[in-house]
């Protein structure tokens, strides 16, 4: 496994946390990738990508509320990027 490799070999590399986290949210493990990527955002709280992706897991967890809260946050921290557009087309989600 490429990702296993490259994780011990660059332990705490928080890009290759983040792909193992989508890998986890593309396998329907989506405890998985909330985990992870509370984890990437506990050392880089401020992550655009991290949370971006952390969001998505939690609206379709259920925390919709959470969600919100975190997508509001990165599109309040990096108005007009693509992450905060892709947060905006979330947060405007019935």
């Amino acid at each position: 496994d490429y990702l296993a490799e490259g994780m011990r070999a660059h332990p705490g590399d928080r890009r290759l946390e983040i792909l193992a986290a989508a890998l986890d949210y593309r396998n329907s493990d989506l405890a998985g990738a909330e985990s992870k990527l509370r984890e990437v955002l506990r050392g880089s709280p401020h992550d655009g990508v991290a949370t971006l992706n952390l969001g998505i897991v939690l609206a379709e967890r259920d925390a919709k509320d959470e969600s919100r809260t975190l997508l509001e946050s990165l599109i309040a921290r990096e108005p007009g990027s693509p992450l905060a557009w892709r947060a905006g087309k979330i947060v405007r989600l019935p």
